[in-house]
């Protein structure tokens, strides 16, 4: 059982691997390898949260050495939720690429290799590890926006490289003053030491962190490059960047920040600025889209407004907006890869990503089409969704102690946000003389998702009792990796 953290990273770092030294060989041995592999890893990541679920955290140390010198790998019960969107985003993206209309040979170790990259994130114990994941997850992702090595995706991947290299410089500065105050880059070591800590180097520590992940989760004036990153990056690999690895930065930060960091207790301000910045983001977010006339450079702009619902409900500083918030990290992973995959043949009938061209492709790509309406439905928070719920209970946390304003910001962003969508429908309602030529090929996975919407607020009854468990035990901050330790020892 306490092997599963490090298998969780071990495993697409093989599959990384294998799937680079298969390039060489027949189509079919190389998609029947990358099923395999994502099906394992969901499987893998599915038995983890179920032993998280029954047995509390589980801890690996790498080498058998112990904190703080040693490496330790942790899976809690936060964690675990994003450990299977990681889990079920990479199958789904694996089903999408290799059912569609080819793929580059490279994709499938970058994805592999970015799995395993965004699964060190959630499961380092120590801050300089942390690191050296958030790095080479940013590699694979510049290498997955400019893999075509066209013009518009090299410039793309090119300011996306520039502008994660200034988020990791100022990181690794947030790091050091850390170490320096507290002399220890664990997790839990700085967690019993951050009380004690010099008020002026929190403030520039928990600055930094905020700004070095405001720019990976493109948090306003941070958001600059996500556009043209996610334009550039193709509908199947925006899906999984937009929709999962996204996700995964939003997680470390809110780790961070709550548990070695406890903001809740040393800083409670930062939640109203978090509110404050969420705001920010849903309304010039959704203005932005509203502006756009490229698909996936609105879809793109939706993403930074949605980034905005969560930290609306993280910033509430609740218990109660924590488990909001997390309800819309997974509502949103399923409606955005659902919009980008489902778009992908909606626009290779119009040969364009210009929204006035997208005549007639509800009847060229009709299970495409259905599958961006449900699921554009879903993130506007039309009910029964998912993204109707979440929406909802961000409302409720957000406004308790702070007025109606929270409310009347998510109110404007859903209108806003139902004038951009419905552009969409009416552009691709109208009929068209241009002869359909659309291959149905990978219109399943968008189609899952999409219902998986619907599901998500029909089931919510069952999913937020574990994203309870989750921020519950964000906010008690789960104990220190010595007392795990420990733990472990005393039950062998």
């Amino acid at each position: 059982m306490n092997l599963l953290p490090v298998w969780l990273v071990l495993l697409p770092l093989f599959l990384a691997l294998l799937t680079a030294l298969a390039g060489g060989w027949k189509t079919g041995v190389r998609i029947l390898l990358a099923g395999i592999g994502g099906a394992g890893y969901l499987t893998l990541s599915l038995i983890a949260a179920d032993m998280v679920r029954r047995h509390g955290p589980l801890i690996y140390f790498v080498g058998g050495w112990g904190a703080p010198l040693g490496i330790g790998l942790r899976l809690d019960e936060f964690a675990v939720i994003f450990q299977v969107v990681l889990g079920l985003g990479l199958a789904a993206t694996l089903a999408f690429i290799l059912r569609g209309r080819g793929y580059v040979a490279a994709e499938l170790p970058l994805l592999f290799l970015l799995t395993a990259a965004a699964a060190g994130m959630l499961l380092a114990d120590d801050l300089f590890n942390l690191f050296v994941f958030v790095e080479l997850a940013s590699v694979c992702s510049v290498a997955l926006i400019a893999l075509r090595r066209r013009g518009p995706q090299v410039t793309a991947g090119f300011n996306y490289l520039v502008f994660t290299a200034l988020s990791s410089m100022i990181f690794l500065l947030a790091l050091m003053i850390i170490y320096g105050a507290t002399g220890h880059l664990n997790m839990g070591y700085v967690a019993a030491r951050i009380a004690n800590m010099p008020p002026l180097l929190y403030t520039a520590a928990v600055a930094g962190i905020v700004t070095a992940f405001g720019t990976k989760i493109g948090l306003i004036p941070l958001h600059f490059w996500q556009p043209a990153a996610y334009a550039a990056a193709g509908c199947s690999r925006a899906g999984f960047l937009s929709g999962v690895v996204m996700k995964i930065h939003i997680c470390a930060l809110l780790r961070l920040l709550w548990y070695p960091l406890d903001v809740m207790a040393q800083a409670p301000a930062l939640a109203t600025i978090l509110l404050v910045l969420g705001s920010v983001n849903v309304i010039a977010g959704h203005c932005l889209a509203l502006a756009q006339n490229d698909l996936k450079r609105m879809l793109a702009f939706s993403s930074v407004a949605h980034v905005g619902y969560i930290l609306m409900g993280v910033g509430a500083g609740t218990v109660a907006g924590m488990i909001a918030g997390l309800y819309h990290v997974v509502n949103h992973f399923m409606m955005k890869t659902a919009l980008f995959w489902s778009s992908r043949a909606m626009l290779a009938h119009a040969r364009s990503s210009d929204l006035r061209r997208l005549q007639g492709a509800a009847t060229a790509a009709p299970a495409a089409f259905i599958g961006f309406f449900v699921a554009a439905l879903a993130i506007v928070g039309a009910p029964p969704s998912g993204g109707f719920f979440s929406k909802w209970l961000i409302a409720l946390a957000a406004s308790e102690g702070r007025g109606l304003w929270p409310v009347l910001v998510i109110a404007a962003g859903t209108l806003i946000s139902l004038a951009y969508y419905g552009r969409v429908f009416c552009y691709a309602l109208r009929s068209s003389t241009q002869p359909a030529g659309v291959s149905g090929r990978g219109s399943v996975p968008p189609l899952l998702m999409a219902a998986g919407c619907l599901m998500a607020g029909l089931a919510g009854a069952w999913l937020l009792p574990w994203l309870e468990r989750a921020a519950v035990a964000l906010f008690t901050r789960t104990p220190p990796v010595v007392a795990v330790m420990l733990r472990l020892m005393s039950d062998s």
